[in-house]
């Protein structure tokens, strides 16, 4: 079967296209029948021989999705049995809503819009301590200390 396909031609990131007209059991650059265009994707320029083209599809070659869809934005009569399949892409996930973080300043200002409980307890007094006077201090030194 008879395809018109693109070949890359070009430099290293520079990449040119060629339309051209091959068997479609050939390897993508490897021989071809006839060069029916070319296609700059950086600059976007585009050079077709419409007749050429229109004369290869009346003998049925087929084009593929990107050469149709080139063919069909600048102005060739595509055949009805030519169909572009567009891509369908998987819609994406939606993301799952995290919890938020409170501040702690948000804290606060809730804590104070609460009403204050006030308790009937009343303060539980501590006992001072206990204060040591050196005699003792010292006996309680040379008892741990014998020397």
């Amino acid at each position: 079967m008879v395809v018109l396909r693109l070949t890359r031609i070009g430099k290293k990131k520079q990449a040119q296209y060629r339309v051209v007209v091959a068997d479609s059991k050939r390897f993508v650059n490897s021989k071809f029948i006839a060069i029916v265009g070319w296609y700059n994707p950086h600059t976007k320029e585009i050079e077709l021989k419409k007749d050429e083209i229109a004369t290869w599809m009346e003998k049925g070659a087929q084009p593929s999705n990107t050469v149709a869809k080139l063919l069909k934005a600048n102005g060739v009569k595509l055949p009805d049995w030519v169909k572009i399949s567009e891509k369908v892409s998987k819609p994406k996930k939606e993301p799952v809503a995290k919890p938020e973080k409170v501040e702690t300043s948000d804290v606060a200002e809730a804590m104070s819009d609460k009403p204050v409980e006030e308790t009937t307890e009343e303060p539980v007094e501590e006992a001072p301590e206990a204060e040591t006077t050196e005699t003792e201090a010292t006996t309680e030194e040379t008892e741990k200390n014998p020397e």
